[in-house]
């Protein structure tokens, strides 16, 4: 309700209202408002994945290989049916004919052989025995590699960062598009630039479209938006944990991904920093941040874990490696609990709730039943299927039963007037969901970090200690 969560007074910081202020001079123009068909999406598609580079191209043959011919061309069609103005599976339909239609299947091969022309034949034989068990993998980031919707994140961080409003500047050293140097990216920022219309929506009609799919259908977002909420809140969470506990605390990454806010944000030197993750993600990340060059603030100060989540306890890989857990803990736990069962879920939570004698609390985000419903044979074709999906009223029991009080319980559509640009009409840019996604959960000694105004009050107005 109208209480004040542990995020509001960072999401007040100059940072974010500079990036709500970057509004757009021009309004839409009769050029851009132009409907955009099946044809155009496809040419544009195809003609970008003609001139992607060898890095690029690899992984799309990959993943095709992986997916098979008919799952390659309905995730491509699903992936690009937002931006048609029509309902989603006559969309689909219609693009999957059209890349039929237009030669996707020969275009794909001719990658393919392109691919394999620059590679000598052990390589590829190397390649395509990875590509098989990955595709017979269930848990996939165990593998080199590395998890592929980790991946996939991170190039969405990449496009808020490359498009001006974006906080990762780093997302850039684990994507395999340099957008900065290509010509179809370039101009997409241009059009950006001029129309305030996200490449993620494409015109101002999918614009138009999505909102009004939202009310059929309220877990529809744009993946940008999406992403960019979960960053900035995320981001907002850290900051203010250490400024609320400067006498030392520990940032802990569970399931880090490609995760680069260690190196972003200005952290004290109080603060312990630890990231925990699958050996292939870890792996797969220290190699890119080493290739790169870049200098990293706090790299030395990182403890990186690499624990088998379904083998292990990774509390107590933390506590052996030397984590002090009567400091006030963070923990980061973006985008994992959708691939866990529920009863992991559950005792992952009740991990924190108990196994820690300082103030901690979690931040994660977690999916609807619905979305679960609409979006979930997308993410199994992935190798990556969604397990676990809850309403913001079952979340809150959830988090009770297990002893964690809700500090912070957001949408993307809440954040969304946080942390996306806005139009000159103060339209946000970006689409985000009414459903609640983001929570913030603390244990019984997070009393203290809450504002005064925000502590749980009994029916009597009394507060509850």
């Amino acid at each position: 309700g109208g209480m004040p969560g542990y995020t509001e007074k960072m999401a007040g910081r100059e940072v974010h209202l500079a990036t709500r202020r970057w509004t757009h001079a021009t309004a839409w123009t009769a050029d851009d408002e132009s409907d955009v068909t099946p044809e155009h999406i496809v040419t544009e598609t195809m003609n970008s994945m003609s001139t992607m580079k060898m890095e690029k191209k690899k992984l799309t043959v990959q993943f095709s290989k992986s997916l098979g011919w008919e799952k390659f061309v309905a995730a491509a069609a699903k992936r690009e049916s937002k931006k048609l103005a029509m309902p989603e599976a006559e969309a689909i339909q219609a693009l999957m004919e059209c890349f039929e239609a237009k030669g996707l299947k020969l275009l794909l091969a001719k990658i393919e052989q392109e691919v394999e022309a620059s590679q000598d034949a052990q390589q590829q034989a190397a390649d395509n025995a990875l590509a098989t068990v990955a595709a017979a993998a269930a848990n996939r980031s165990m593998i080199a590699g590395g998890s592929y919707t980790a991946k996939l994140t991170c190039s969405l961080r990449h496009q808020a960062a490359f498009l001006g409003f974006g906080p990762d500047h780093l997302a850039r050293l684990f994507d395999v598009t340099d957008m900065e140097h290509d010509e179809t990216w370039v101009e997409k920022k241009k059009h950006f630039g001029r129309t305030g219309c996200l490449p993620s929506l494409g015109s101002r009609s999918a614009y138009v479209a999505m909102k009004a799919k939202q009310e059929q259908e309220p877990w529809v977002k744009d993946n940008v938006t999406g992403l960019q909420c979960r960053t900035c809140l995320g981001d907002d969470a850290v900051l203010q944990w250490v400024e609320d506990h400067v006498g030392g605390s520990n940032i802990i990454l569970l399931g880090a991904g490609f995760d680069t806010r260690v190196h972003r944000l200005d952290l004290p030197v109080t603060a312990q920093l630890w990231e925990v993750d699958a050996r292939g993600t870890q792996q797969e990340k220290l190699k890119l941040l080493d290739a790169s060059g870049v200098r990293l603030p706090n790299r030395e100060r990182v403890n990186y874990l690499a624990v088998d989540f379904q083998q292990e306890s990774w509390m107590q890989r933390l506590l052996t490696s030397g984590l002090n857990a009567a400091l006030p803990s963070l923990l980061i736990w973006e985008g994992v609990t959708m691939y866990l069962p529920e009863e992991l879920v559950e005792q992952n939570l009740k991990t924190v709730a108990e196994e820690f004698s300082a103030p901690t609390a979690v931040y994660f985000d977690y999916i609807h039943p619905d979305r679960m419903r609409a979006d979930g044979d997308l993410l199994k074709s992935f190798g990556e299927p969604w397990l676990f999906g809850a309403t913001a009223e079952e979340l809150v029991i959830l988090l009770a039963r297990v002893g964690l009080q809700v500090l912070d319980h957001l949408s993307t559509h809440e954040c969304s007037q946080r942390y996306m640009p806005v139009s000159a009409v103060g339209e946000s840019l970006g689409i985000g969901s009414p459903l609640k996604s983001l929570v913030i959960a603390g244990n019984h000694m997070c009393q203290h970090v809450l504002p005064q105004s925000a502590q749980p009050h009994n029916d009597d107005g009394s507060h509850n200690r």
